[in-house]
């Protein structure tokens, strides 16, 4: 849920007419130029919004004004991805609400800086942020805006449980939040609110596997949005998304590609990241089931590309925050100091390692994938032997093709037998040396040399390799049994003397070791089943 849901918080921070307040305040410059800022140029141009709402922070004299200043370029950082100085923009106008005892905005900060630590992961911090902000709203004199306070912190909290795949339990808040929102008279931001809620909806359904039902919350969803403040908001993107998906799994592929490509503008258009990445990811999932792998692979790098940018901000962020609490500590005795930076240090590790085996996941599959379709598109073509990984060229930096001193009747003589040799089984032969080869096909190991360096573009060991390797992947997929044997004993079928060498060679030639391949094959056949 990342970066998605954070802009209903920020919606709420530039709703100064959502309720009652002075007439002077409602109609001052600067309440004109923070709410255009905030809802305008916040969306057209970053850089200008955060020149103007430095701007109006330096040039306030009112705490409040600079509290909204501040908050203001949070909710723009925020929208840039760079977590780090939104927390730190927001914890700074918190420190000024706490101050002024301003309970509106302390429970609105609450809000924003628990939706910040969850899309972070760090969802202890996030909960407090939220258990604070509920908390403060009991303070709020207003009960119409405590409804609404509390409609967000229902709808927070349902994102909680999406994030932990509690389905059932994120429905009961979100309609738990719908009470709330259902008691304040319509508004253009009510109903923007109401629609949240009932994409949220859909998004339960979905995966409770009620595809109808979702689709139903999506189109009241679309109604609420075209009645609201923000009708051509992230928040549409969202919804074309899960109408896309709904139609792929219905195999409605006109359909879904349309609502694809229109969630497709609207994430390059609001600069969303995660609306991108759930539109990628779909993008994919769609070329791939419709078999057209070079738009699959196209969409599959761009999500790669995207996640390894956000996990990159995300580590940096964290690695920010943590040296804030570095710095916060310098006082604390020298045995506290260092149980701190240890601490923050194990966690960074953790962070960097939890970031490098995703990546490394995702890496491994699209290899899995591309070696699959290889071999898939390899026992189509009888005439061709079958490829695996050519495209990785592993081995053949050092192979230089040769002028041919062979005559070509001898050329053509073997190549004919060294045909026959591959449809057999002699590469399996421990300790099968260049010279048995050459002996087999009726020529020298020199003959022999060239010809595997001009006709197979590979040295022998290489040539060799490739063929176990080949073998030991076709017994695989065609064998039940051979997924449950050992590595050592794989390694021994196709003529590999130790585990070791066998796992060097299956990796140079396929870009992932056995272990990989045959979780890979087994993730992929429980999918299928």
């Amino acid at each position: 849920m990342r970066n998605l849901y954070l802009i209903f918080w920020s919606l709420g921070l530039f709703s100064t007419g959502l309720y009652a307040q002075s007439k002077e305040l409602s109609l001052s410059k600067f309440d004109s130029i923070y709410f255009d800022t905030g809802v305008n140029w916040a969306k057209k141009d970053y850089v200008k919004a955060l020149a103007i709402s430095d701007s109006l922070f330096v040039h306030s004299t009112p705490p409040l004004h600079q509290l909204k200043a501040l908050m203001l370029t949070a909710s723009i950082y925020e929208q840039l991805g760079q977590q780090e100085q939104s927390i730190k923009y927001a914890l700074k106008a918190e420190q000024i609400a706490i101050k002024i005892n301003d309970y509106d905005w302390q429970a609105k900060i609450a809000g924003f800086l628990s939706a910040q630590y969850r899309n972070l992961g760090l969802l202890q911090s996030g909960k407090q942020a939220l258990n604070r902000g509920i908390q403060i709203i009991k303070k709020v004199e207003v009960e119409k805006k405590r409804n609404f306070y509390y409609g967000l912190v229902h709808q927070e909290l349902a994102y909680y449980e999406l994030d932990n795949r509690d389905f059932i339990k994120a429905k009961q808040l979100i309609k738990k939040s719908e009470s709330y929102f259902n008691r304040l008279k319509e508004s253009p931001n009510n109903f923007y609110y109401k629609a949240t809620n009932e994409e949220l909806f859909a998004k339960c359904e979905i995966n409770l596997g009620d595809f109808d039902r979702a689709e139903q919350h999506y189109d009241r969803s679309l109604s609420y949005l075209d009645q609201s403040s923000l009708s051509e908001s992230v928040l549409r993107g969202m919804i074309f998304n899960g109408k896309a998906s709904i139609a792929l799994h219905r195999k409605e592929y006109p359909m879904a590609l349309d609502y694809f490509k229109q969630a497709e503008q609207l994430a390059i258009s609001s600069g969303f990241l995660g609306l991108k990445l759930d539109v990628f990811k779909g993008l994919s999932d769609y070329y791939d089931e419709l078999g057209d792998t070079l738009k699959k692979t196209e969409y599959l790098e761009k999500y790669d590309t995207l996640y390894h940018t956000d996990s990159k901000r995300s580590k940096s962020t964290l690695d920010g925050i943590f040296h804030k609490i570095v710095q916060n500590n310098e006082k604390l005795e020298s045995r506290q100091y260092f149980y701190a930076v240890a601490i923050g240090v194990l966690l960074l590790l953790i962070l960097a390692f939890l970031v490098f085996y995703r990546i490394k996941k995702q890496k491994d599959q699209l290899r899995f994938k591309t070696l699959i379709n290889e071999l898939k598109q390899s026992t189509k073509d009888a005439v061709k032997p079958i490829s695996v990984n050519d495209q990785i060229g592993v081995g053949t930096e050092d192979v230089v093709k040769e002028k041919f001193s062979i005559s070509a009747p001898v050329e053509k003589k073997i190549l004919q037998k060294l045909s026959e040799f591959e449809s057999g089984f002699g590469y399996l032969e421990k300790n099968f040396s260049a010279s048995t080869l050459a002996a087999t096909l009726d020529t020298n190991t020199k003959y022999l040399s060239l010809i595997l360096k001009n006709h197979r573009n590979l040295d022998f060991n290489n040539y060799i390799g490739k063929l176990r390797i080949q073998y030991i992947i076709e017994r695989i997929m065609n064998q039940p049994e051979y997924k449950n044997y050992k590595i050592s004993y794989l390694a021994e079928e196709c003529g590999f003397s130790t585990h070791s060498k066998f796992t060097a060679v299956f990796k140079k030639h396929t870009g992932i070791t056995p272990s990989v391949f045959l979780e890979n094959l087994s993730n992929q056949e429980l999918e299928a089943s």
